[in-house]
């Protein structure tokens, strides 16, 4: 009798330690540990699981190519409000991609260490286990395409494995979470 109960006890501690070890390295667990960077106002502990460079170049990519001439917009906007008013087919083409990649690193940054707009429109659940069911996850090799529930809308994220854990490189700035309607 007491060895069964050795064996089960070893069993369910070897069990316990691999689901523990399946959850840290899922994509929905980097997912959770952002947004309680985010919560924390910890850029480091954001930029762990963000490759803010690639971030900011993907939506360089996407805002500067489609710009055409308009002096009407205010170009003191931060980049996340150009995607949010879904400015970028009317920017001004004076506006580089070297500003874009700039102001959407300092802006993140800034939302991040403040209070800032960010925190506001993020993922909000503060159960790990409830995190692991809302966030959708789509594996396609070792791509994984993420949808993050935030205000009942999608925020589509591409993610990629880094040693033990997932790295958000591409945010779909079309995502209807990042929408104003």
């Amino acid at each position: 009798m007491k060895n069964r109960l050795i064996l089960l006890g070893v069993l369910v501690g070897v069990l316990g330690y691999m689901y523990y070890s399946y959850v840290v390295s899922s994509p929905q667990y980097s997912v959770f540990q952002m947004y309680q960077a985010v919560r924390a106002h910890d850029y480091e502990g954001f930029d762990k699981y963000a490759d803010i460079d690639q971030i900011a170049d993907n939506m360089a990519d996407e805002i500067v190519p489609e710009a055409q001439v308009d002096t009407s917009i205010n170009l003191n906007l931060n980049v996340f409000e150009i995607v949010k008013l879904n400015l970028a087919p009317r920017i001004n083409t004076g506006l580089t991609r070297a500003v874009v990649i700039d102001n959407a690193k300092r802006e993140l940054k800034n939302n991040i260490e403040e209070k800032g707009e960010i925190e506001k429109a993020t993922y909000r659940e503060d159960n790990l286990f409830k995190a692991l069911n809302e966030i959708k996850i789509t594996t396609q090799g070792s791509v994984a395409l993420v949808a993050v529930p935030i205000d009942g809308k999608p925020l589509n994220l591409k993610m990629r494995k880094v040693e033990n854990y997932w790295e958000v490189f591409e945010v779909d700035i079309k995502s209807p979470a990042l929408q104003d309607n």
